[in-house]
């Protein structure tokens, strides 16, 4: 008698990851740790792009992360054919509230909250992506510290501690997403929290909704100023009764307010429990079924971000290839590897 072999056993196939290269000068440095930091301390979120490993050479720093092959939500707003019906703008929003949320339970502000860094998974869901600007809060009175060892020397500089209040001089986020109070604080005028990035929601649900930015303009200082101005200057388009809690206006106001009285400010029940989002099931939300479903050909499929590639200001992930060698600012970090 001669058995017969059993059929061999087919293991799933790795996820396709993409790579991100990182380089610029030493003042920018303690970014690149805290956009590290916030990847390994959120591993296990379903809503934030998978961190699979980090690591530096003599040049640069590198992150190997999962790759969204949906694109983002700036390529599927701007390829559309119709304007967003509401409940899929509800949808999105409510997406990018809970991957916001889960940052902010592990005590990091995004500070760059746009649709751009709202990709879409092969499944059609949100994944939140780059951290780059992104800046934790301390959650103790002795959170870690990073530090980097400078070439030829003893000497090393460490970077921390964060604070739930954030008072920063740095330059971050994009203009028309940007709180005043970052803005302020710019100047050495105000402190600002998580709520910065409720902020940033509100504009991306106005744009969603309106197919608009609130404070387009033709300038930055322009744009500044209707932001500074927000109160006198964010219109929402349409007439009735726009204040009646149910209406996507009002909910969109509570957001783009002033930081004292935004939704959100005490935490993101009180964006959960806003009437707008009446029937959201947000426990199943990731199993509910997308508006939008990528048509791929593999998880290695990059269609969806042919047309971000040419926008200078976009860093689109993309499958793992040889980067190009180049000068870099040669300082290891400690600790950096994952």
């Amino acid at each position: 008698m001669h058995a017969t072999p059993p059929p061999p056993q087919h293991s799933p196939s790795p996820p396709t990851p993409s790579l991100k290269t990182l380089h610029d000068s030493p003042p920018q440095a303690a970014f690149f740790m805290e956009e590290r930091d916030a990847l390994v301390f959120a591993k296990s979120s379903e809503w934030i792009t998978t961190l699979y490993a980090a690591f530096q050479d003599d040049e640069n720093l590198y992150l190997v992360m999962e790759y969204a092959s949906g694109g983002s939500l700036r390529a599927l707003m701007y390829n559309r054919e119709s304007p967003m019906l509401e409940d899929e703008a509800r949808f999105y929003v409510a997406e990018m509230m809970l991957a916001l949320d889960e940052l902010h339970r592990h005590d990091f502000i995004h500070r760059d909250v746009k649709p751009e860094n709202c990709l879409i998974d092969a499944s059609g869901h949100i994944k939140l992506a780059d951290f780059g600007s992104c800046i934790r809060m301390g959650a103790s009175k002795q959170p870690r510290k990073w530090v980097i060892r400078h070439p030829g020397s003893k000497r090393s500089t460490p970077f921390g501690p964060r604070h739930y209040q954030i008072t920063s001089h740095e330059t971050v986020g994009t203009p028309d997403y940007i709180s005043p109070e970052i803005l302020r604080a710019q100047e050495g005028k105000s402190n600002y929290g998580r709520e910065c990035d409720w902020w940033s929601l509100g504009v991306i649900m106005y744009e969603l909704l309106y197919e608009e930015g609130p404070f387009d303009s033709d300038s930055l200082t322009e744009t500044y100023g209707k932001i500074m101005d927000h109160e006198q200057d964010c219109l929402v388009p349409g007439t009735g009764t726009a204040d009646l809690s149910s209406d996507p206006r009002c909910c969109s106001r509570r957001l783009i307010c002033k930081q004292e009285t935004r939704l959100g400010r005490n935490g993101s029940e009180e964006i959960r429990s806003h009437p707008w989002f009446k029937g959201i099931d947000w426990d199943n939300l990731r199993k509910s079924k997308p508006p939008f479903i990528p048509e791929l050909s593999g998880p290695d499929d990059t269609r969806y971000f042919e047309d971000e590639e040419n926008e200078s200001k976009k860093v689109a992930k993309k499958p793992i290839a040889k980067t190009k060698e180049f000068a870099g600012q040669n300082l290891p970090f400690i600790g950096y590897t994952y």
